[in-house]
């Protein structure tokens, strides 16, 4: 079963949620943290610290998503839409100027603004650009910025390093649920008589305005594949750190076994334990250092259910020996190749975890 959560979902009280302690890590993750310099006095500044890293990268993921539309839509001009890799390439290697068909966009674009209303995609930009910033300056610097930002990912090979540093984005796209389908009928062979009924997903996003490929002929949708459970029985959670996220789902109406919330799963956690019998996380990982990760595992195993599964996408070594200190069995690892590719292959990958049972 695909659930498309943009079909059905509404927002419903969820557990209390609260910080991450020390006490609440094993001694070996303790450990880790001391190596690097935070003692049990010092987390919660480094979990402050690392909330406010968390907005100012939203702020920049929105701005990244602001520019993407700018080059692709065709909901605000008739102009030929601009791949954004290509345009990154031009601006980084050419003169260091907007280019005159990005300049051109942006005038229609901010005549767009000018009539909020007519798209939900626009009307959030309206909403994320004060009047004060609705000027062709203004988004030349952003397109400047974002521009920069992707060059080193596409064309400087600094790939690993740029996640863990640009701007936090919402995206989702069916593609990206191939693996987790994958790794869900693994658990099912695996397991078959597994009941996962209770499911947590991090990060679900929406396909609002994605680096490539930008489809805006419909609203935003996201995609999550969960097929472990009967349909009258599966309860799905969703929780993500951005507003614009939890809000289109605070808007739907439609089955009660479909929630949402906000939470930073680096940060946070909902207590008591909601034993979930499955957590999805895709997509999300690749965007936190080392220690963030270790915290986000915490929080994560805290939340699952002795015997409950685990599955993700990201393949790090630091991460099996985190999630070996949370008692986070390693299952089965697999990497796809979902398509051919304009100029290579595209791979994906899945890594199952069961928590073990104590």
């Amino acid at each position: 079963m695909l659930v498309i959560l943009a079909a059905c979902c509404a927002l419903a009280a969820a557990p209390g949620r609260r910080l991450i302690e020390y006490a609440d890590l094993p001694t070996p993750l303790q450990e880790h943290l001391r190596q690097q310099g935070v003692a049990a006095e010092g987390l919660p500044a480094l979990v402050r610290a690392i909330e406010d890293s968390t907005s100012r990268r939203l702020r920049e993921g929105e701005h990244d998503h602001l520019i993407y539309y700018l080059l692709q839509s065709t909901r605000f001009t008739r102009r030929p839409r601009i791949e954004p890799a290509l345009s990154a390439r031009e601006f980084v290697e050419g003169v260091g100027e907007v280019p005159a068909a990005v300049r051109l966009r942006v005038q229609d674009f901010l005549r767009a603004l000018k009539r909020p209303g007519a798209d939900e995609r626009l009307d959030w930009f309206w909403k994320l650009l004060p009047p004060t910033e609705r000027t062709p300056e203004r988004l030349g610097a952003e397109y400047a910025r974002a521009m920069r930002s992707l060059y080193r990912k596409e064309f400087a090979g600094e790939q690993r390093g740029w996640y863990r540093e640009r701007g936090h984005s919402s995206d989702t796209q069916p593609e990206s649920s191939c693996a987790v389908r994958m790794a869900l009928e693994v658990v099912k062979v695996l397991e078959p008589d597994a009941r996962l009924e209770r499911a947590l997903v991090v990060g679900p996003g929406l396909d609002f305005a994605p680096r490539t490929a930008l489809d805006d002929s419909h609203p935003p949708r996201s995609y999550q594949p969960l097929a472990l459970a009967r349909r009258a029985r599966l309860r799905v959670h969703s929780v993500d750190i951005n507003d614009r996220v939890i809000d289109y789902f605070a808007r739907l109406r439609g089955q009660p076994a479909l929630t949402a919330g906000k939470l930073n799963i680096i940060t946070e956690r909902y207590e008591p334990s909601p034993a979930y019998d499955l957590v999805v996380v895709t997509n999300v990982l690749v965007y936190f250092s080392d220690t963030e990760l270790l915290l986000a595992l915490a929080n994560i195993a805290a939340m699952l259910r002795e015997g409950g599964y685990l599955v993700h996408n990201e393949l790090r070594l630091e991460l099996e020996a985190f999630a070996g200190a949370l008692d986070l069995a390693p299952v089965q690892a697999r990497t796809l190749r979902l398509a051919e590719g304009a100029k290579r292959p595209l791979f994906d990958s899945f890594v199952i975890h069961r928590k073990e049972f104590r």
